[in-house]
């Protein structure tokens, strides 16, 4: 090669690796602005498939999930659970967990009307004791056990009896027991309708079917993340089942009463499901 041919072939590399320095400096300057805000420029190339799930393209993720150990067994979820009173409206299914798959509540309680209880009229019975005295001595007591007793039937209505001959000399006074006064006759009322039943609490639980099941650890659970006034928790299988409460009775005391009472509200502590529609 003659020493003008090696001239030009040193300038054209020369001129190459000149165009290069350039275009890294291009480079460099055009991402120089967001290195300045954010303090470092990441890019992600998202391999298949992505090895934790604190990679932002793993599936979970990007479906505002986040992975946690499986579930225990007898267990359902974890979904997002909503729970407040029942006056209180419960909000929307979350966006990344729309199906609402539980809608329960809890403390039931109810007014039980009880019937009215008035006494009738009190009835006198005659004395239960009588008997002749001997002395004409009036001091106000009782039959005493040296007066002639005389026998009264325990049914006596104060209608005639027949009794034996007192002698005249045993017959100065007739002295007799206290009047008895017998219990009155209840009158129950009508028993009065029960209040219409309430509940003190309601829960609301609302999951992601589409959501993908499993990480790519193949031991983890893709489960939605906890939003607003929404937790996520895992609840018991029953809870997806039918449970009707049980209903404690009150009782009702009808002593000296003159108008409706009320029981003791019942409650009831077991949760009551009811089938959820899927949105």
């Amino acid at each position: 090669m003659s020493g003008q041919e090696m001239h030009h072939s040193r300038a054209k590399r020369s001129r190459s690796a000149t165009w290069s320095a350039l275009i890294a400096l291009a480079a460099f300057t055009t991402l120089l602005p967001a290195a300045c805000k954010t303090g470092r420029v990441m890019i992600y190339t998202c391999p298949e498939p992505c090895e934790t799930c604190d990679d932002p393209c793993h599936p979970c993720i990007e479906a505002k999930g986040e992975c946690v150990p499986e579930t225990l067994f007898g267990w359902v979820g974890p979904v997002l659970l909503w729970a407040g009173r029942r006056d209180l409206e419960p909000p929307p299914c979350p966006e990344h967990a729309p199906t609402r798959m539980y809608y329960g509540y809890d403390g039931l309680t109810i007014e039980r009307g009880c019937p009215s209880c008035s006494c009738g009229p009190i009835t006198c019975m005659p004395p239960s004791t009588m008997a002749a005295r001997d002395q004409p001595v009036c001091t106000g007591d009782g039959p005493s056990d040296d007066d002639l007793h005389l026998p009264v039937p325990e049914t006596w209505d104060g209608a005639c009896q027949d009794v034996p001959a007192i002698a005249e000399a045993d017959m100065a006074a007739l002295v007799a027991s206290e009047a008895r006064v017998g219990v009155c006759k209840p009158n129950l009322g009508m028993v009065p309708a029960s209040d219409a039943f309430a509940w003190d609490f309601h829960a609301m639980a609302c999951e992601r079917k589409r959501i993908p099941r499993t990480c790519h650890d193949g031991v983890q659970w893709c489960a939605p993340q906890a939003e607003g006034t929404f937790a996520s928790v895992s609840i018991p299988a029953e809870m997806s089942r039918i449970a009707l409460p049980a209903i404690r009775s009150g009782a009702c005391s009808s002593t000296g009463s003159t108008g409706p009472s009320r029981a003791p509200p019942a409650r009831a502590k077991r949760l009551r499901s009811v089938p959820a529609k899927e949105s």
